[in-house]
């Protein structure tokens, strides 16, 4: 199913938009930024389509919102862009991402259920067969750090960033 996922994305992102040309996988650099951005979130209130800033009082972040706004600080640290202003888990797997087989520290992880992704978290860490990642969860109300086996079922796949680099 993993593969399949992989097979589909691939494809969709080699005819998803004009600027495919110009797109290109974050760096070492960048996901290293977006971890160390990441942290500022925790505690923040999840907040259904929420995007706020981390600097912002009384905002609030869904998992889109807290990715594209981590993401967003390390695309203006770096001078380039994220290809979208605003994106839901799926197009950000489906078309703004290069699939991967193992995320690391600042990659991105999709989730969901039956193959379908609405779910996106941030990698924080792999270890033996856990994943580590940071995400604004409805459940618990907030953002924070949480925790699952490699082979949960809801782990669909992961990715990486595309930027445009101008």
């Amino acid at each position: 199913m993993k593969m399949l996922a992989l097979s589909l994305m691939i494809s969709s992102l080699l005819y998803s938009s004009c600027d495919v040309e110009h797109m290109v996988p974050v760096s070492e650099e960048m996901r290293e930024k977006a971890y160390e951005i990441s942290f500022q979130y925790i505690g923040m209130p999840y907040v259904w389509g929420g995007s706020s800033h981390y600097s912002d009082t009384g905002g609030g972040v869904d998992c889109s919102g807290l990715v594209i706004e981590i993401y967003d600080e390390v695309a203006e640290y770096f001078s380039v862009r994220l290809p979208f202003e605003d994106a839901t888990a799926s197009a950000m797997a489906n078309q703004y991402t290069i699939p991967l087989l193992k995320p690391e520290s600042g990659d991105l992880i999709f989730m969901g259920e039956d193959g379908v992704v609405s779910h996106v978290a941030l990698c924080h860490a792999v270890t033996d067969d856990v994943l580590v990642f940071l995400d604004a969860y409805s459940v618990s109300g907030e953002v924070g750090i949480r925790s699952y086996s490699f082979d949960d079922p809801k782990i669909i796949s992961f990715g990486r960033m595309l930027v445009i680099s101008d």
